[in-house]
């Protein structure tokens, strides 16, 4: 009965004009239905304007639910954010309404709820990652992301919760503004809980690149988190137990989870200053670089600008693309010193190089068909994305890196981005990789990880937002 009473309410979202994707989302089918304070849905439009916010939140309340919850009250919460409300014979419809532009700035933002909620097989229409992806957390997110721990030592500092809300200015426009609830002693608990739960489950994830639970456990947290998690293991399980008891938190409750924030954030600072930073760069533009050919190993332009930079990078070691255009950004950059690799080439285009796109189109027309079929042809008598990560992954596993500064080529780094971000290889190509941008990758225990901020991951990614 309950999988029938959420495929009826899916599947009569899904049907709403404009809808694009309709998910459930949390623990519902963790729990009992007396366990259960609320009931999580997601909902993306295209464009959200007054008529179809009222649209889908009356759709649920005129919805007939005690023809599958019984005698269960219904209330709908239409804000964003973590509150719960208990109530033995209450209900709640926790109703999230985003469009695109929304949710885009949502995966920026809040990359951990979005990264949980992609993991959903509960939906209708287009699964999340396919309207915008989160790719996977990175370091930098537990430092600056909207729910890490500045945010949540914040909250608990001040005994409250922030949650948004729309406000329409008219039919067409809206605003989210931030508000403030007070958290009474019960309410402390459950989000104490929350913070420490979801920061152990992130960092484990963060760290062995994943998004699924079956290694989100005590092992993975004592092995990953050390001293960090086991110091407070035992309170956290006493947390955890006035939480499933609904019991009141005490003053040294919500210090206890104040020092674990510390401590947690002191681990993440350390982890980032112990890790050999590598900072991946585009060469700076060429004339070349504005026109529609194929651009790539044979082509000797210069860079326009060769006027020297300020950096912060004087102390690194730097390797460079043998190419004239990566030599002379090296130099931008200020560094008389460093090493030409061949593995940081651009992509040998063969044939096709310096042929402009709709002749090659013409001239190769089964390579495009191949394309189009999410095959990685090689390019007439050179390469393709797969021999360039393989390029890739011999240089980062060739060499001995101290911190250092990388000058190389976009699909090159495509291709470091595309696989570090978990992204199928036939989408390689649209990644945007921006000229004379530092992209900061970090090594931690011989692993390469991404450490972009997420207004950069924007850029970069900006050809995945869903296009209708």
């Amino acid at each position: 009965m309950r999988k029938d009473y959420i495929e009826s309410l899916l599947s009569g979202v899904s049907i709403i004009p404009s809808v694009l994707s309709v998910n459930l989302v949390g623990s519902y089918f963790e729990k009992q239905l007396e366990d259960i304070s609320d009931i999580d849905f997601l909902i993306v439009v295209k464009k959200l304007d007054r008529e179809i916010y009222d649209y889908i939140l009356n759709y649920f309340k005129k919805f007939d639910h005690k023809k599958f919850l019984g005698n269960y009250e219904i209330q709908i919460n239409s804000s964003f954010g973590p509150l719960k409300i208990y109530d033995d014979k209450l209900i709640i419809l926790h109703i999230m309404i985003y469009d695109i532009d929304g949710h885009v700035e949502h995966v920026i933002n809040s990359p951990f709820t979005c990264f949980d909620w992609e993991r959903t097989e509960n939906f209708k229409l287009n699964k999340l990652n396919k309207l915008f992806p989160v790719g996977r957390l990175m370091l930098n997110d537990f430092l600056n992301a909207r729910r890490g721990v500045v945010d949540y030592k914040n909250d608990i500092n001040k005994n409250q919760l922030s949650i948004r809300e729309y406000n329409f200015e008219n039919q067409s426009n809206y605003a989210i503004s931030k508000k403030y609830i007070e958290l009474d002693s019960i309410h402390l608990t459950e989000y104490t809980y929350h913070i420490v739960k979801n920061l152990l489950n992130n960092y484990v994830k963060f760290l062995l690149n994943i998004n699924e639970l079956e290694k989100i456990d005590d092992e993975n947290y004592s092995k990953h988190l050390g001293l960090t998690y086991t110091k407070y293991k035992e309170k956290i399980y006493e947390i955890k137990n006035r939480k499933d008891t609904r019991s009141p938190s005490t003053k040294k409750d919500v210090t206890c989870v104040s020092e674990f924030l510390d401590e947690f954030y002191r681990k993440t600072e350390f982890i980032y200053q112990d890790s050999t930073k590598l900072i991946f760069i585009r060469h700076a533009k060429t004339k070349s670089n504005n026109l529609p050919i194929f651009f790539g190993t044979k082509n000797n332009s210069e860079i326009i600008n060769k006027d020297k930079v300020k950096s912060r990078y004087e102390k690194y070691t730097c390797y460079t693309s043998p190419s004239i255009r990566a030599k002379q950004t090296v130099t931008k950059y200020g560094f008389d010193n460093f090493t030409e690799s061949e593995l940081l080439s651009e992509i040998d285009y063969g044939k096709a190089e310096g042929m402009l796109f709709d002749e090659f189109k013409e001239n190769y027309s089964e390579i495009v068909r191949k394309w189009s079929e999410k095959e990685d042809p090689r390019f007439p008598e050179g390469e393709n994305n797969y021999d360039v990560s393989l390029r890739v992954e011999k240089f980062l596993n060739s060499t001995k890196f101290s911190d250092s500064f990388i000058v190389t080529h976009q699909v090159f780094l495509r291709c470091l981005f595309g696989k570090l971000f978990n992204m199928p290889i036939h989408l390689w190509y649209l990644i945007n990789i921006p000229h004379n941008t530092p992209l900061e990758v970090i090594k931690i225990n011989n692993t390469y990880y991404p450490n972009i901020s997420r207004s950069m991951f924007k850029v970069m990614f900006k050809n995945f937002i869903y296009q209708d």
